[in-house]
């Protein structure tokens, strides 16, 4: 009896033994999904936070720390109570969460991301473990807290509030619109001077691509997702980019008046190196009228806006140029704009496809610029864009037929690379995590600073463009072009 119940014993203790061997119970070993990731995001938002290489182009949902918002993500706050389109938006929202994670992390000193203490998967690149959080918080979530993701959609402006109380705005921004309606005038007058007539004080240049004609094309049967949104792969954005890059023809007096790529010098400053002039691309989207249209962004960089005298409130260090193009489901061009890269001098250049909507525009303390109304060709063409030196004004668009050989050829680069310009072992965001390029700060911040918007004349980063002074606008607005101009 007593080598039975000895043996009974063995036998108990073997199998306890073979369960705790197979059994590994996850919340006694591991922590569940929601505690490793959200433990993941708070470390990684406090080690980014600390080094001060926030990335200011997207805005990371508070209480969802695997979601981030631009506007045009927030645009579809009213029509996503289909469940397969909140399903899209959350993949969306999130791969550019991991887009703007993975600049941050790339920023980051080698010895700040020896800080960060992962419970497990710590063998794996980050990126494997950015990508494991991503998804697993997205499954948890799904459609359980759908309603209170959708009311948390919404992005602040860029314009102070109190900055216009302090300032006397409703008194202060009457002087800055009789000044922007003197400026418009001066521009309309310049914009009428026949284009041989336009003064050349240096001698013109020319920056572009080879021009690639019209046999190279994209499919106009683009595939769309749930959300209506035409879903473009790299190589087709690569020909569109190509197809409708500009010649840039620049008044260049001296060197302030070249483009070049962004580099960071010895000193860890950002700098141009006029030996490789770039053009800086970016994709983003209009809602006009029930669609969804592409639109393809050019940014120029030139190394200063030069001093011309004592009083000059307008010179600093960088002046950027920005160019968009907006394209119908056919992939021609409707609208044309540019903006300087402090958000400053928004111009419109219209095609004959659309109509400006004048009885909106003139009712606006601060209208939109009309600068143009264009014909695009039937034929082959290159848009060109004449540029003034020093303010690096456009003084005029044209297109031409003919290849111009004599141009500098320029390069194709991804805005996204501003974000982490390589620098000795580390990596430097060209913008502040206020999205302002730190060092290109104006003087007539000093004046405008009633308007609200934060060091005005400054250089930013997309996202964050005030485009009006008096009133509210923003250049990344996807309803932007719609409110002031109607398509057949």
């Amino acid at each position: 009896m007593k080598k039975a119940a000895i043996k009974l014993c063995l036998i108990a203790a073997f199998f306890y033994l073979l369960t705790a061997c197979v059994s590994f119970p996850i919340s006694h070993t591991q922590p569940s999904d929601d505690d490793y990731c959200g433990n993941f995001y708070s470390q990684l938002d406090k080690l980014v936070y600390d080094a001060k290489v926030q990335d200011a182009q997207a805005v990371k949902l508070k209480e969802y720390p695997f979601l981030s918002v631009n506007r045009f993500l927030v645009s579809f706050k009213n029509e996503l109570d289909n469940n397969d389109k909140f399903t899209e938006w959350l993949e969306q929202s999130a791969s550019l969460n991991k887009i703007t994670r993975s600049i941050e992390w790339n920023n980051l000193s080698l010895n700040a991301k020896q800080q960060i203490k992962f419970e497990y998967l710590q063998h794996y690149p980050f990126s494997n473990r950015l990508n494991y959080c991503s998804s697993k918080m997205r499954e948890n979530v799904k459609l359980k807290q759908k309603s209170q993701i959708i009311a948390a959609l919404q992005i602040e402006d860029n314009y102070s509030t109190a900055s216009r109380i302090l300032g006397a705005y409703a008194i202060t921004s009457m002087y800055v619109t009789a000044q922007i309606n003197k400026h418009h005038a001066l521009e309309k007058e310049s914009f009428n001077i026949p284009l041989e007539d336009l003064s050349v004080s240096g001698k013109l240049q020319s920056y572009g691509l080879p021009p690639i004609g019209m046999n190279k094309s994209v499919s106009k049967n683009i595939q769309k997702n749930v959300l209506n949104t035409p879903v473009y792969n790299k190589q087709q954005l690569d020909v569109l980019f190509a197809k409708f890059a500009p010649v840039l023809e620049i008044n260049e007096e001296d060197f302030n008046d070249k483009i070049g790529k962004m580099i960071v010098n010895n000193d860890s400053k950002p700098e141009l190196n006029l030996d490789q002039p770039t053009y800086y691309v970016l994709p983003s989207y209009a809602r006009f009228q029930g669609k969804i249209l592409l639109q393809l962004n050019y940014v120029f960089w030139f190394p200063a806006r030069p001093v011309k005298s004592i009083l000059d409130i307008y010179a600093g260090k960088f002046d950027g140029i920005m160019w968009r193009v907006t394209l119908d489901k056919n992939h021609e061009p409707i609208i044309f704009e540019s903006v300087h890269a402090c958000g400053c001098y928004h111009k419109v250049y219209a095609t004959d496809s659309v109509s400006f909507k004048d009885d909106i525009a003139s009712k606006e303390p601060e209208p939109i610029f009309l600068a143009q109304k264009l014909k695009i060709p039937k034929n082959d063409y290159q848009t060109v864009l004449r540029i003034g030196s020093v303010s690096h004004f456009i003084q005029r668009v044209y297109f031409e037929m003919a290849d111009r050989g004599e141009a500098h050829t320029v390069g194709l680069l991804h805005y996204d690379s501003l974000r982490s310009l390589p620098n000795k072992n580390k990596f430097i965001n060209l913008f502040s995590p206020s999205g302002i390029v730190n060092d290109t700060e104006r003087a007539e911040r000093w004046l405008l600073w009633p308007m609200g918007v934060e060091s005005a004349g400054a250089m930013r980063q997309w996202g964050n463009h005030a485009i009006a002074f008096v009133g509210r606008r923003h250049y990344d607005d996807p309803y932007l072009l719609e409110k002031y101009f109607s398509w057949p």
